[in-house]
């Protein structure tokens, strides 16, 4: 999809739930990586889901394999608190 075709979708409700993840490589050849550690600017891309008005969903995806106890929960975890402090940090100001 074309990006003004994937804003069009964005505006007028057609996508609903934007899997919002982070990668280290490229297509067909990544490895999956927190938020904050991979090659997209996340921030700049949560900015342009504000900047047309995105109303829906944010969630993580896949994340990046981790040791310890509940090393699935963490990540994920990791990546919704993630997700969290930049929206706050992009909200505006009162």
């Amino acid at each position: 999809m074309m990006r003004r075709e994937i804003a069009c979708n964005l505006i007028t409700g057609n996508i609903f739930n934007v899997h919002f993840r982070n990668i280290k490589g490229r297509k067909l050849d990544f490895m999956e990586a927190f938020p904050d550690e991979g090659d997209m600017d996340m921030p700049h891309s949560l900015a342009a889901y504000r900047d047309i008005g995105y109303p829906h969903m944010l969630m993580p995806d896949h994340v990046p394999q981790i040791d310890g106890r509940d090393p699935s929960g963490v990540a994920f975890a990791y990546c919704y608190g993630y997700i969290q402090a930049l929206i706050d940090a992009l909200a505006p100001r009162p």
